[in-house]
């Protein structure tokens, strides 16, 4: 048995954390749970912390994480 990937914890949770009004989102669809409030609040801290490259890590969180263009 595999690790849950850290995809499926975070859900569209994190996308609306890192921006919103983002042209991007996620193809898998998860709900809240205590996993996904953990790992966002982490992420979203770590990008606060390092401010000037957000962009550059906004964008790299949103590839691991197998994101699409909304159509």
């Amino acid at each position: 048995m595999g690790r849950t990937p850290l995809s499926h914890h975070l859900g569209p949770a994190l996308t609306e954390g890192l921006g919103s009004g983002s042209r991007f989102m996620l193809i898998q669809t998860f709900s809240m749970s205590k996993m996904a409030r953990y790992y966002t609040v982490r992420i979203l801290h770590c990008l606060d912390r390092f401010a000037h490259e957000r962009e550059r890590v906004t964008f790299k969180v949103k590839n691991l994480l197998h994101v699409t263009k909304r159509a």
